[in-house]
């Protein structure tokens, strides 16, 4: 204080002695009127040195040239010439949902993206692979690899997701959503392997009766209607093309759940006639165009009975063999009725139908 009350002397020079009390008293003593104005001025500038000590922060961020009192347009009264500091920006923190994103925001708007961090095993969100690697955290999308997520790591699909196939069995073999693994459903009727689905329930032709693997039956011919007969086939000992079976018919059923060859035999079994036997297999029992397989007569080396001399073939014996997926078949049970040139008659009677799994050759 007393440097300042010091001042200056009228002449510009420093006053003798006005740095002790006596010579202060001496200044007033004079009534000199310079101690007056510079006690003055040092309560005008009180507030604007206090007002910069507290401030000081908001001058260094942020120097108004008009801190000072200039025409900036600042708010100050007049009295200390101040505006008000501006705003500084402080750091958010970090988010309050718990994600994974750290925003922060600087002074100067900068939003800065930090990664997640982890620690721990590796974990699956669905088949998405969430993996931690150096306590960062990575994630893999297992599905757009061909694969499934499981215990934190993606693998390969066991099966193309939501296919379907025919097992072998009979069974529709069905795929989950994520390539896991198959499900087994089984099909009464036989999976259809052109749609890999369960076949339909078939259209049993009233009347029919079901023949069951391993039968062998006796029917007798006579009293039969011709109600149809064969598709002819060219094969050697097939089913002639010129000739309708005329004689008596009837048809047995069969089904099968899964796919395997079995063997249909026909056989004359008439002690007092002569039969002419004709076999064949159809898919529906009223279409003759679904016949999938024809036996009109057997060569000599295969037949239970002996050919007649200069034939090679045996007329009272068919037999078909065939390979079947699984569904229900039609057997169809048919005869000729003629007279040969020498005076033998072929008509109905007793005839033997075995149905056998697997082929059969020779003569069983």
């Amino acid at each position: 204080m007393l440097s300042v009350v010091e001042g200056y002397g009228e002449s510009g020079s420093r006053p003798t002695g006005a740095s002790t009390p006596e010579g202060v008293r001496a200044l007033r003593s004079s009534g000199g009127a310079r101690y007056h104005e510079n006690m003055r001025y040092l309560r005008l500038a009180f507030p604007l040195i206090l007002a910069t000590v507290l401030g000081g922060c908001s001058a260094i961020v942020s120097p108004d040239e008009t801190l000072l009192g200039g025409d900036g347009g600042g708010t100050g009264d007049g009295g200390t010439g101040m505006d008000s500091a501006p705003p500084i920006r402080m750091d958010a923190g970090p988010p309050e949902d718990g994600g994974t994103t750290d925003s922060r925001t600087t002074p100067d708007a900068v939003v800065v993206d930090v990664p997640a961090t982890c620690m721990g095993d590796d974990y699956c969100e669905g088949d998405v692979a969430v993996v931690c690697n150096e306590g960062m955290t990575t994630t893999i999308d297992c599905q757009s690899m061909g694969a499934f997520c499981s215990d934190g790591e993606c693998q390969d699909w066991e099966c193309t997701p939501g296919a379907s196939r025919c097992d072998g069995d009979g069974r529709v073999a069905i795929c989950d959503d994520r390539g896991t693994g198959e499900t087994r459903m089984d099909c009464e009727h036989g999976c259809d392997p052109d749609t890999s689905a369960c076949r339909p329930a078939p259209m049993i032709c009233p009347g029919i009766p079901p023949l069951a693997l391993g039968a062998s039956v006796m029917v007798n011919t006579c009293g039969q209607g011709d109600d149809t007969t064969h598709e002819p086939t060219s094969e050697d000992g097939g089913c002639p093309a010129t000739v309708r079976a005329n004689g008596g018919d009837l048809m047995y059923a069969i089904t099968l759940t899964t796919r395997q060859t079995i063997t249909l035999d026909l056989r004359d079994d008439d002690g007092s006639a002569a039969i002419d036997t004709i076999l064949y297999l159809r898919t529906n029992c009223e279409e003759r165009l679904s016949q999938l397989a024809c036996s009109d007569d057997l060569p000599c080396g295969e037949t239970v009975f002996g050919c007649r001399a200069g034939s090679p073939f045996e007329v009272r014996q068919s037999r078909i063999t065939v390979t079947l997926d699984p569904g229900t078949y039609y057997v169809a049970i048919d005869t000729f009725n003629y007279r040969t040139g020498g005076g033998l008659t072929f008509t109905c009677g007793d005839v033997v139908l075995r149905y056998l799994a697997g082929a059969v050759t020779g003569t069983p």
